[in-house]
This record gives structure tokens, sequence and C-alpha cells, in this order.
């Protein structure tokens, strides 16, 4: 909490977020912990976090595999312990639209606190996700540009555009700003990734000690491979530590491991 503190020091507005795994699998796997435990870990950083009279805001890995009423909890701990935006994301990429609109009048009927949401693009409902979620009483939406799985701001920009007043929504965003903006990036991103193709994806994916199990599940199973979950942490482990000292890892590392 101090580390992020003094590198936001200089910021016009701030806001520390606390990203945490709540599905049971992603406790374990990446911090060893039963939800009991997380809970009362993830209390004691928001108290430090809260302390410092910076917004904090957490942010809930995973959301949409967490155990009915896990979420709820944290989102009451939150608000109880001064916390102001609780943001969901569907790192899996299971949720229908209905079903992510009803964890967020969940938590939107048990805590005072503003709600967010990540949906995913996995099944191509992210944009059918932010208009339900918005429905149910969400108070913020996260996009991404060029991200896959992710909705694009271009297309949540569309979809306010043309039914905006019948959701009842006011929306100040310069639509054919943020369309110009989201195809000037994806160029930029083109030209980079032509660039370092030969270095860089040379063996095929590219993962980065940023990956978190959900990444390394995808892989396993592009590359063919069905494991028990025992094997999966056992394959996720040997990622950690392989990319500790590599920094980055293809296809082939992970196909050895």
């Amino acid at each position: 909490v101090e580390t992020a503190v003094n590198c936001l020091k200089n910021a016009k507005a701030k806001r520390l977020q606390i990203s945490v795994p709540v599905s049971t699998a992603q406790m374990e796997y990446v911090y060893h912990l039963k939800s009991a435990k997380m809970l009362d870990k993830l209390t004691t950083v928001v108290k430090d976090a809260v302390a410092t009279g910076i917004e904090v805001e957490i942010v809930a890995k995973d959301a949409s595999r967490a155990q009915a009423g896990f979420v709820v909890e944290i989102a009451k701990m939150a608000t109880e312990n001064g916390a102001k935006i609780i943001t969901l994301c569907d790192d899996g990429g299971v949720y229908f639209p209905d079903e992510f609109a009803k964890l967020v009048k969940e938590v939107k009927e048990s805590a005072d606190i503003k709600v967010f949401v990540q949906p995913s693009n996995a099944l191509q409902l992210a944009t059918a996700t932010a208009i339900e979620v918005i429905k149910a009483g969400a108070d913020g939406i996260v996009t991404a540009i060029g991200a896959k799985d992710y909705l694009s701001p271009d297309n949540f920009a569309d979809v306010l555009r043309a039914k905006g007043d019948e959701m009842q929504v006011e929306t100040t965003l310069d639509i054919t700003a943020i369309h110009k903006t989201v195809e000037e990036i994806k160029g930029i991103a083109k030209q980079v990734v032509s660039e370092t193709n030969e270095t860089h994806y040379a063996n095929g994916v590219l993962l980065t000690a940023d990956c978190e199990l959900s990444d390394i599940i995808k892989e396993i199973k592009a590359l063919g491979y069905d494991l028990s979950q025992e094997d999966t942490n056992k394959v996720y482990q040997e990622f950690k530590r392989v990319i500790e000292k590599k920094g980055e890892i293809g296809e082939r590392e992970i196909e050895a491991i």
C-alpha cells in the first residue's frame, strides 16, 4: 500500500485498486487460501488502503466462478471498511448477460457501494452483458482497446448512441473521437506486433508474469491437453518458477512443462 501511494503522489485523480481472486480455484492456486482466510486478508489490506485517504477499489477477479454469496460478503466488508467501488470480472468468460445482471443486483441490494463490471467477450456477449448490467444498476463498465475477450469501447459507444435514450442513459462521450482513437491504437498495435513477430512470437503464444491461472488453462487446452485440477496446479506452479527466471515464455516452454 505504501509503495502504491508513493507512485500516486503526483496524480491528479488518485485511486488504489486491490486486485484479488475470489473463485475457489484461483484463491487456492494463487494464494493457497480458503475463502474465510482470503476475506480476513483482504479486510486488512482494505483497512490499510482506506487509511491513506485515497479512494479504494476492489477488483474481484474471476467473480463469475466464485462460490454463491462470497462476492456479496466481499462487497459488504468493503462497504463496512470504507472502500468505494467493487469491480466484478468474468475472467473465465462463462457468464451470460442475465447471470451477470443477477450478480450485480445481489451486490447492489446488499452493500452501499459502486459496482463496476468487466464483461468478457469470450462468448461474443460482452456488449449484451454491458447493457443488461446497466439495467441491473451497474455504475461502471470496464472496456479495453484491442484486448482479446474484452468489451471494446467503440462497440459500447455505438450501443449508447443507438439505444442510450431508450435505456435512460445520459452520456457526454464523444463517440466519433472514441472510434478514431480505437483505430489509431489498433494500427499502432499491429505495427508493433509485426516488428516483434520474429523475436517474440517465433514459438507461438507469448506468456508473461502478468498471466493468471485462467490464461494458462486456456493455453493448456489450446495445446490439446485435458488436465485434472491437481495437474493444472502443478503446471501453473512450474510456470511461475520458470517465468521468474525468463520473464516471458512461449508455447514450446508450456508444452515442455
